[in-house]
């Protein structure tokens, strides 16, 4: 599971994320904080999510993660 975690936001924010690699298109989690991805084959991969807070939105955030199946 990948968490994202806001500390000190009185706005209620929203996401969308991708996973460069696995996702054909930005996935829209909503007000959730966290993506499940199950059986992901081994490999290299950029988790990347994007949050709105009213008319405001982030930049990009990204994490590499690496995969290994063996």
């Amino acid at each position: 599971m990948i968490g994202v975690s806001t500390l000190g936001s009185t706005v209620s924010q929203r996401y969308r994320y991708n996973l460069d690699g696995y996702d054909d298109d930005w996935k829209e989690s909503g007000t959730q904080t966290n993506a499940v991805y199950t059986k992901l084959p081994g490999g290299e991969y950029i988790f990347r999510v994007l949050a709105t807070a009213g008319a405001s939105q982030s930049r990009e955030a990204t994490l590499a993660i690496h995969v290994d199946t063996a």
